[in-house]
C-alpha cells in the first residue's frame, strides 16, 4: 500500500510516468497490491495503452502471494482473455483455491449444484420471426448470485454525447445497469454464458459481456432495435433472463408483433434480430415496459454473428 500511496502523490504532482514506473517496479519485487493495480491498468488501458501480455505478467507476479490475483488470473484464462483454459481445468484450479478462499468456495457450491439441477427447455413463441422462451435456464440461486455480485456496480444508463463527448443520461434506457466485463466473468458467470450458448446454438465467444439491468418505478427501456447500424459483426440474437419474479408489469413488448412477454424467475426470452439475408428485422423492435410495482432485474446477452471480445475487437 505504501508504494501505491507514493504513486498517488506522483500522479497528483503531474508525473504519471514516474507513478507507473514506481508501481511496476514494486510489482516486480512481489508487492501484490501493486501487481493487481498495474494489471488492471493494462487490462483497461489506463495510464498507458492496453496490453494483455503485460496484464498477464503482472497478475502472475501478484498471484504468488494474493488469492485475489490468483482468482482473477484464473477467470481471465478461463474466459479467453489471457488464454484458452478449458472449463474442466478451470474448475480444478478453483477447487484448489477453495481450500482456504471463501470466494472460491461460494463459486464451487454453485458449480456443483448446476451439475445436478440443469434442466432447461425451449418453448416456441413465434416461428417467423423467431421468438422462443427458454424455461428454467438459470436456477434461483444463480439469479440471486448475479444480483449480489452486480449490485455494487450498478450505474445509471448513459450514452456518449456526440457533440460534447461527455456522458449523459440515456433517453431510451432509464434503468441502472452493470456490464460484467472479463474481469467480472468468474467461473459462475462463465458457466452461465456457456449455458446461454448451448440454449441459443451459438459459440460462447459470440456473446457480448453479460449485462445486468434493474428497473424500478418509472424506469423503462423505450422501443428500440438491438441491431446496431453499420455494425459489421452484427447482433444476431438477444437473450434476456428474468432474474426476479416479485414485481408487476415489466413485460418485454414487441409493438409490431402485438406480443407482451414475461418469464418466471430463471426463464429466458430469446429472439432473432436479423432477417435471413443479415439485414435487421424491423419487426423485432421491442421495449422493456416499466414495472408497476417492485423491481425487475434481468440479465441480457447480445450475441454476435461471429466471435467477439470486448477488449480485442472494440
Amino acid at each position: 500500500m505504501a508504494k501505491l500511496e507514493d504513486a498517488k502523490r506522483l500522479f497528483h504532482a503531474g508525473d504519471p510516468d514516474g507513478a507507473v514506473a514506481l508501481v511496476a517496479a514494486a510489482a516486480e519485487d512481489g508487492d501484490s497490491e501493486a501487481g493487481l493495480a498495474i494489471a488492471h491498468w493494462r487490462l483497461f488501458g489506463l495510464y498507458g495503452p492496453r496490453s494483455l501480455p503485460q496484464a498477464d505478467h503482472y497478475l502472475r507476479c501478484a498471484a504468488r502471494t494474493s488469492a485475489e490475483a490468483r482468482r482473477l488470473h484464473l477467470y481471465l484464462r478461463a474466459n479467453g482473455t489471457l488464454g484458452t483454459l478449458s472449463h474442466e481445468q478451470a474448475v480444478e484450479e478453483l477447487r484448489d483455491l477453495a481450500v482456504d478462499d471463501p470466494v472460491a468456495q461460494q463459486q464451487m457450491r454453485l458449480l456443483n449444484a448446476a451439475e445436478e439441477e440443469e434442466n432447461w427447455r425451449t418453448e416456441p413463441v413465434s416461428e417467423t420471426p423467431s421468438i422462443r422462451m427458454v424455461r428454467h435456464l438459470f436456477s434461483s440461486a444463480e439469479c440471486a448470485y448475479l444480483q449480489q455480485m452486480s449490485a455494487p456496480r450498478l450505474r445509471p444508463s448513459t450514452i456518449l454525447d456526440p457533440q460534447t463527448g461527455a456522458r449523459r443520461p440515456d433517453p431510451v434506457r432509464t434503468s441502472v445497469g452493470a456490464a460484467l466485463s472479463p474481469v467480472e466473468e468468474d467461473l459462475v458467470v462463465g458457466m452461465l454464458n456457456r449455458r446461454i450458448a448451448a440454449a441459443t446454438g451459438t459459440d460462447r465467444m459470440q456473446g457480448e459481456p453479460l449485462h445486468i439491468l434493474r428497473y424500478s418505478g418509472a424506469q423503462e427501456y423505450r422501443p428500440h432495435h438491438d441491431a446496431v447500424a453499420g455494425l459489421e459483426n452484427q447482433r444476431s440474437h438477444t437473450l434476456i433472463v428474468y432474474l426476479t419474479a416479485d414485481y408487476e408489469g415489466g413485460e418485454t413488448a414487441f409493438p409490431e408483433l402485438g406480443f407482451r412477454l414475461r418469464g418466471r424467475q430463471g426463464d429466458a426470452l430469446l429472439f432473432a434480430n436479423l432477417r435471413e439475408d443479415g439485414r435487421p428485422d424491423l419487426r423485432m423492435r421491442h421495449a422493456g415496459l416499466p414495472a408497476t410495482s417492485g423491481a425487475k432485474w434481468i440479465a441480457t446477452r447480445w450475441i454476435r454473428t461471429r466471435p467477439y471480445h470486448v477488449w480485442k475487437d472494440g
